[in-house]
């Protein structure tokens, strides 16, 4: 058998599951002559962005191209290191900041996990976020990166932590202040549990 990948020779080297395994004698790859799922196509590669925001399930990909769910997997993880953070350079605008939280395994306060993020007011942009506990250093990486934009105003609700990071000048927790971010909760809440 020829290499896959350099041509040269490959000999037998024991069975995987009762097929047949071979190992190049130039670049020493192990690999076999017939694969059970096929290597994935350049049409995976541009229908994956797309799917994921469709929200498409890694069993659904891995379905309907019959490739394994690991590799749809990796490949996600690839197009994700290639994401860059927008740079934000608005200047004097009002934010909304909440947190939300949601589980995994049980729904207990054990096995909470938040989402904590900032979003512009008038456009909606998520401006910065965090998932983790809902501790102060947490908390503080957003409003952080709203204090770098000048904000006019920081909106939030009356959790404890945020007087001591906002000063009072920009802060407001009016009730209504914070419809625009609550809205976006309940979204990426039906997203999460669907």
């Amino acid at each position: 058998m020829k290499c896959l990948y350099c041509n040269g020779l490959c000999i037998k080297k024991g069975k995987y599951k009762h097929v047949q395994r071979y190992r190049c004698s130039s670049c020493d790859i192990y690999q076999q002559e017939h694969y059970r799922r096929k290597r994935h196509s350049k049409e995976f590669y541009e229908k994956l962005p797309v799917f994921l925001k469709e929200g498409m399930s890694i069993s659904s990909m891995a379905r309907i191209f019959a490739i394994s769910k690991s590799t749809v997997i990796r490949k996600i993880q690839q197009v994700a290191a290639t994401v860059s953070k927008p740079v934000i350079s608005e200047c004097g605008q009002e934010y909304e900041i909440d947190e939300m939280h949601t589980f995994i395994g049980s729904n207990l306060p054990r096995d909470y996990s938040y989402i904590i993020y900032a979003i512009n007011k008038r456009t909606r942009q998520v401006i910065n976020f965090r998932v983790g506990r809902r501790t102060k250093e947490d908390i503080a990486h957003a409003v952080k990166s709203v204090h770098e934009l000048n904000p006019r105003k920081i909106y939030t609700d009356k959790l404890n932590v945020y007087p001591t990071l906002i000063g009072k000048a920009l802060h407001n927790t009016d009730t209504y202040k914070i419809n625009n971010i609550e809205r976006m909760n309940l979204t990426i809440g039906l997203v999460l549990s669907a």
